[in-house]
């Protein structure tokens, strides 16, 4: 038997399952596009279309992120409007999120579940449609919200590619309102 394949969708975590059930329940598509998987011998869960190859589901192809909305400006740390699915996780708690809004330091996630606490370093499964291609980061909670519910975290280890991806967002975004106005 190959290495057991977990999957995390719809707030539930399912498996352990082999990699023939899991490439037959993804041709069946019993696995959501917005999908985690998480591999024994991988560090990190990871979202669907980052792994599809690697487990061979060839066969189909997810369909393109629909497009972004546009940026919220903020004069002290601008920020784009975004949507994705956002995976929050430590070593012992994992949560499922909406993104908000993102800079090149941080993060909001929208979030019911409410167990991380300020100060905790935690990591994300980011996979954020304005990019095209999901990412991942460490992060400390700086931010617990009640009104969205969810975190604000400040990124503490973010590829400086992904940082600068997110900068040239904000900064299209922010060409576009300007026009608009």
């Amino acid at each position: 038997m190959s290495e057991p394949v977990y999957i995390y969708q719809e707030k539930q975590q399912q498996g352990p399952f082999d990699l023939t059930k899991v490439q037959e329940m993804f041709r069946k598509n019993m696995i959501s596009q917005t999908a985690y998987i998480f591999k024994v011998g991988w560090k990190d869960w990871r979202p669907i279309g980052e792994c599809q190859l690697e487990l061979g589901l060839t066969e189909h192809e997810l369909p393109p992120p629909p497009p972004g909305e546009l940026v919220e400006h903020r004069e002290r740390a601008p920020r784009a409007s975004i949507e994705g699915k956002i995976m929050i996780h430590t070593g012992r708690q994992l949560a499922l999120g909406s993104g908000v809004n993102v800079s090149p330091t941080g993060i909001f996630v929208e979030t019911e579940e409410h167990f991380f606490n300020v100060g905790e370093k935690i990591k994300l499964t980011c996979k954020v449609h304005e990019l095209g291609h999901p990412f991942r980061a460490e992060a400390t909670v700086i931010r617990i919200s009640e009104k969205p519910k969810g975190y604000g975290f400040r990124f503490e280890g973010i590829d400086k590619k992904i940082s600068k991806e997110i900068q040239k967002i904000i900064d299209r975004m922010n060409k576009e309102l300007r026009k608009a106005s």
